[in-house]
Order: structure tokens, then C-alpha cells, then sequence
């Protein structure tokens, strides 16, 4: 399985390495960025499912960095990090489309809590853009049809694994589950 990737940005080194040490302690894949600028040039060349930023950087602020992860790439998660007295930009964050917000200094299971959820919802939100597209599925053979840009019932008839490659992206492996492997090995003893 591939680990949940994060991205940190904030530009005081220091806070930065702890937060990737809690988060790494947990299984997360972290990379940094001192800046919204990078952060964005990171964004451009590796895939992450959450960024987390501190609120008052140099050149672009967290809200910023946000707003422009929201047009460009708007099924990241994103987070804010912010000082107590700074409020006003996590409302602001959340309109944009920020997933969270957490308070500087940060607490450390509040850190791991949130950043749980996000990966909750993240996978809820896989899920939904997966399921919402398995409309019609044969009672026969279990193929689906691929209505997608097509008028209602014109759609090809797929596999599953098929339909799942090309429309989630997701590929499968075979095997049997327990019932077949009985019946399949009593098949074969049948044979013999």
C-alpha cells in the first residue's frame, strides 16, 4: 500500500523537522518546501494528498499558498498552521477550501487526529467518485457499462477489472475467495 503524502511548508527549518518526525513516526511520506513559490514547484512534480502550511511566510502567505492549490490541483487536502491570535486567516483558509487548521505550537496528537481525518475523508471522497460512476452492472456476467459521455445504455460492456483500470485507475490481482477455492479444488479432485 502506498503511504499518504505530505508536504510541509513553512519557512523556519526548525519547526518543520519536528512536525516530519511525528508525522514520519506514523507512517506518512513527508516532504518539505520553505516557501509557497516551492511548495507550488513541488506540486508540479511529485503527487501529495495533503500540504500543510504555516500562515505567515515570506512572498506568499499560507491563505495564498491555498487558493492556488485549490485552482490547480483541487482534490489535495490542504491545513493551515497558525498563531491563536491569526483567526481571521483560518476562517479565510476554511472558505477557500482548506481542510483544517491547527494552532502554533502545535499539539502533538491534535497534529496525528487531524491529519487522520483528513486521510479519512480524502479516501471517503475517492470512494464516492468511484462508486458514483457503477451504474449499470449485468446480473449475469457482473460486467459494468461504461456510460461515460455516452447516451443512457450505449455504453461498452467491461470487466470489472477493466472498468476499474480505466475509470479508477485502480488495478486488480486474482485469486479465489475461500467458497470458490472449495469449489475449485473440488472440481479439480472431480477431474482427476
Amino acid at each position: 500500500m502506498i503511504p499518504n503524502r505530505i508536504l510541509l511548508v513553512d519557512d523556519e527549518p526548525s519547526y518543520i523537522k519536528v512536525i516530519a518526525f511525528d508525522l514520519k513516526k506514523q507512517g506518512y511520506e513527508v516532504s518539505t518546501a520553505g516557501s509557497g513559490p516551492e511548495a507550488l514547484t513541488h506540486l508540479e512534480k511529485a503527487d501529495v494528498d495533503l500540504v500543510i502550511t504555516d500562515l505567515n511566510m515570506k512572498g506568499m502567505s499560507g491563505v495564498q499558498l491555498i487558493g492556488e492549490i485549490k485552482k490547480k490541483k483541487p482534490a489535495i487536502k490542504t491545513m493551515l498552521l497558525t498563531a491563536f491570535g491569526s483567526m481571521e486567516s483560518a476562517i479565510e483558509a476554511l472558505r477557500l477550501g482548506a481542510s483544517d487548521y491547527l494552532l502554533k505550537p502545535h499539539n502533538r496528537e491534535e497534529l496525528l487526529i487531524k491529519v487522520g481525518h483528513c486521510f479519512e475523508n480524502l479516501e471517503l471522497q475517492k470512494k464516492v467518485k468511484l462508486y458514483e460512476n457503477l451504474l449499470t452492472v449485468c446480473c449475469m456476467c457482473g460486467q459494468f457499462q461504461d456510460d461515460v459521455g455516452k447516451e443512457p445504455d450505449e455504453g461498452e460492456w467491461l470487466k470489472p477489472e477493466t472498468y476499474l483500470s480505466r475509470r479508477a485507475k485502480v488495478e486488480s490481482t486474482h485469486t479465489y475467495c475461500p467458497e470458490c477455492l472449495e469449489e475449485f479444488i473440488k472440481q479439480v479432485k472431480k477431474d482427476q
